[in-house]
C-alpha cells in the first residue's frame, strides 16, 4: 500500500503544465509578451519603451527579464568598460594564455549561461544559472 502514494505523485508530475520557450524575435522588431497580469502588461511596456527586443524568462528563477541588444555587438574589446552592455566575452578554449585576451562586445543584456569574461585583458570563464 506504499504505492499507492508514489503513483499518485507521479500522476501529479505528469499533469503539471510545461513551460513554453519564446519565439526567435527579429532585432528590429519588438514581440510582445504574452500578458496575463497587469504587471506583466506593464512591464512588457516598459521593455518596449527602452528598446528591448523581448521579454523572456530567464535563469534558474525564471525571472521575467527584458532582453536588449547592443549596437556595438562584435566590436573588439579587451574590458567591459569598452561596451555599452559593460560586458566583453571571448572564446579561450584553444587560446588559454591569451596575453592581453581580446574578446568582443556582448550582443544582449542576457548573463545567463557560461561564458568567457575579458577584464582588464585578463580572461575567466563564468557559469551564471
Amino acid at each position: 500500500m506504499r504505492i499507492a502514494p508514489l503513483i499518485a505523485l507521479l500522476l501529479a508530475v505528469a499533469c503539471a503544465p510545461v513551460p513554453t520557450l519564446l519565439p526567435a524575435s527579429d532585432p528590429d522588431s519588438y514581440s510582445p509578451w504574452p500578458s496575463t497580469t497587469a504587471d506583466e502588461a506593464a512591464t512588457d511596456a516598459a521593455c518596449a519603451a527602452r528598446g528591448g527586443l523581448h521579454l523572456a524568462r530567464s535563469g534558474k528563477a525564471q525571472t521575467l527579464t527584458c532582453i536588449v541588444s547592443y549596437r556595438d555587438a562584435g566590436k573588439a574589446c579587451t574590458d567591459g568598460s569598452q561596451c555599452l552592455g559593460k560586458r566583453c566575452t571571448g572564446e579561450f578554449e584553444n587560446k588559454p594564455d591569451a596575453n592581453p585576451a581580446t574578446g568582443a562586445c556582448a550582443a544582449t543584456n542576457n548573463p545567463f549561461g557560461c561564458q568567457t569574461i575579458i577584464r582588464d585583458g585578463k580572461a575567466a570563464t563564468i557559469c551564471v544559472d
